[in-house]
């Protein structure tokens, strides 16, 4: 929330359209290849991706890091590596 404040507005309502409009769900299911995906605690933006993960590509590591959002790498950063 912090960091999220700090963008320009402008950012925001793109970074939302992209999300609204990209089908996400029909690229992950195309993919046959294992596929790593890291989440913080907090990260309540694409946390939605994250509840039917599992059924759309069953074939997914899925590994969420407490204490961090977004920015898991900023948050979290021994954690992360």
């Amino acid at each position: 929330m912090k960091y999220g404040l700090l963008m320009h507005p402008s950012i925001i309502k793109q970074s939302l359209e992209i999300r609204l409009q990209y089908d996400l769900k029909s690229v992950l299911t195309k993919f046959q290849k294992p596929i790593f995906w890291l989440s913080g605690e907090y990260d309540f933006l694409y946390r939605s991706c994250t509840y039917v993960l599992l059924e759309i590509i069953p074939h997914v590591q899925y590994v969420e890091i407490q204490n961090a959002g977004h920015l898991v790498h900023l948050n979290q950063s021994e954690l992360f590596l």
